[in-house]
């Protein structure tokens, strides 16, 4: 068994010094004495640093970098699964956008972040790397996977594809209607409702149908001012929408919702659809919906049915 552990900084990677978070350059490798220690290692490991940074401060050209170093690790056939270490803040976005430039039958990428620096006692950094390193093991697993330890001392695997951002003043991490691949609870494994690939197939072909630009990595690097992204609120004005925008990204009450009577929002949804800018609503069930869905036809939008608002966002930005 060969695994890469590839370390990005991130609070998995930092210290708390005076008060201050920052990230540390030995932090990773005390990380992996300390799950020696606890564990011990009974496998072979290479480790890689492509960039240390807290993970608030990434964009694209730094998860292109991520990317690169990931896709030729996997063409190297040297190693049996890799483990990212990486800040919570922006993880949903990398683990989306490496998901998307990766084979879905790839050996497994997990991601491993850590809701306290590692050396706090209130860290989950150990736990989660725990998880993943269980779950290379196994060889049961493949593609991208987000293990997290929530408050009630289960850990959690997820597929980016459905996983929401974190709550302000929460540090736990949930997927959409509970699609969890499984969960380790007390160190036994019990599968969820996303254990079998075949809805996560399907629902991987719905985000690539979104658009018919091919994905780009070198996208990336360019700023994303073609994407137009809106959450709703009440009483809300809708912007004017900026020369050079491609996509409408609208999320919705957590019901699945907009309002659909406002002359604002009617006339909004009008002018993208005359400009050929298609606006595509996230957060929308599946069956029964509420009657102000009726209009989401002639007001030209797309429903994004049961992928996470961030999926959609980085298919977005790849093309």
């Amino acid at each position: 068994m060969n695994i890469l552990f590839i370390f990005t900084g991130g609070t998995i990677g930092s210290r708390t010094q005076d008060g201050i978070i920052s990230t540390v350059q030995d932090i990773p490798y005390i990380l992996i004495d300390s799950y020696r220690s606890v564990y011990g290692i009974d496998f072979s490991f290479d480790t890689l640093s492509p960039y240390t940074i807290l993970s608030e401060n990434s964009d694209g050209s730094y998860i292109m970098l991520l990317a690169d170093t990931v896709n030729e690790a996997i063409a190297s056939g040297k190693y049996d699964g890799i483990i990212i270490a990486h800040g919570t803040d922006t993880l949903l976005f990398s683990a989306n956008i490496i998901s998307l430039l990766t084979p879905d039958d790839s050996i497994p990428i997990c991601f491993v972040s850590s809701a306290y620096p590692p050396e706090d006692p209130k860290a989950n950094a150990l736990d989660n790397l725990h998880a993943a390193i269980k779950l290379i093991k196994s060889g049961r697993f493949s593609g991208t996977i987000v293990p997290y330890r929530n408050h009630d001392n289960k850990v959690y695997i997820h597929r980016p594809l459905y996983l929401l951002e974190a709550q302000p003043f929460n540090d736990e991490l949930f997927s959409l209607k509970n699609k969890y691949m499984g969960i380790f609870d007390n160190g036994d494994f019990i599968r969820g409702c996303e254990f079998a690939p075949e809805r996560f197939i399907r629902d991987i072909s719905v985000l690539n149908r979104l658009t018919s630009s091919p994905i780009s990595s070198t996208a990336l690097t360019e700023c994303h001012g073609h994407i137009l992204h809106i959450r709703p609120f009440p009483g809300m004005a809708y912007p004017d929408i900026p020369l050079g925008t491609r996509y409408i990204l609208h999320e919705s009450f957590h019901s699945g919702t907009i309002n659909t009577v406002s002359e604002n929002a009617k006339a909004f949804f009008h002018e993208a659809y005359e400009k050929k800018i298609p606006v595509y609503l996230t957060g929308v069930y599946g069956g029964a919906s509420y009657e102000s869905t009726k209009a989401f036809d002639s007001l030209h939008i797309i429903t994004v049915n049961e992928i996470s608002p961030t999926a959609v966002y980085c298919r977005l930005m790849l093309g």
